[in-house]
């Protein structure tokens, strides 16, 4: 075996290898991307970075995010095919051959460039409104008034009158996805405390 059948072969096995690994890592994508929809993580990259990610909750946050990294494994991965294969067509002198072939790997890659799972947000503006309804009224039980509840902040007035203004912290620790700040009156409470902490001092 000459020195260039030795590297096409190298070339051969590096496929075999590569295309195992995209097998995986579609499927891997194609149930990632699932969660995403069924959590209603659906923005493209472009509006995550354009303020999505504030909005959304921390489970929405997590299934963009792996659905985002699966989806870059399998962008890299298929670059690394055409990459492959484009020197194996080198030495084995079929590049025109397969250059229809590359072109159709280049449009996939295109294709999935960005996760554009489509949801239906009428849908899902139904459901945060009654969402909404049923939280105002379990808090007006204990004489607190909401205006405004999202993922990422909550605003109205305590049960003595004074208005609260509530917001998550701004972090990805683990503790920063269940840590609020709390102001009453323009008055810091505190910045770093559990939601039901925050709830207690309203019902005062």
């Amino acid at each position: 075996m000459t020195m260039v059948e030795r590297k096409a072969e190298s070339i051969r096995k590096e496929l075999e290898k590569l295309n195992a690994r995209l097998g995986r890592e579609q499927a891997k994508l194609a149930k990632k991307m699932a969660i995403a929809e069924k959590v209603g993580a659906t923005c493209t990259e472009r509006e995550w970075f354009a303020g999505m990610r504030e909005a959304y909750t921390n489970d929405q946050k997590d299934a963009w995010f792996e659905a985002h990294c699966a989806q870059r494994d399998v962008i890299e991965t298929i670059s690394s095919i055409a990459n492959a294969q484009k020197r194996l067509d080198k030495i084995s002198g079929k590049a025109e051959e397969n250059r229809i072939a590359g072109e159709k790997e280049a449009k996939e890659i295109e294709r999935i460039g960005e996760i554009e799972v489509k949801a239906n947000r009428a849908q899902q503006e139904a459901d945060y409104e009654k969402w909404l309804a049923e939280f105002k009224a379990e808090c007006l039980k204990d004489g607190i008034e909401i205006d405004k509840a999202c993922a990422t902040y909550f605003t109205g007035k305590t049960a003595s009158g004074k208005n609260f203004f509530i917001d998550i912290n701004n972090g990805w620790t683990i503790r920063s996805r269940h840590c609020y700040s709390l102001r009453v009156a323009g008055e810091t409470i505190f910045t770093s405390g559990e939601f039901l902490t925050a709830y207690r001092y309203l019902m005062k």
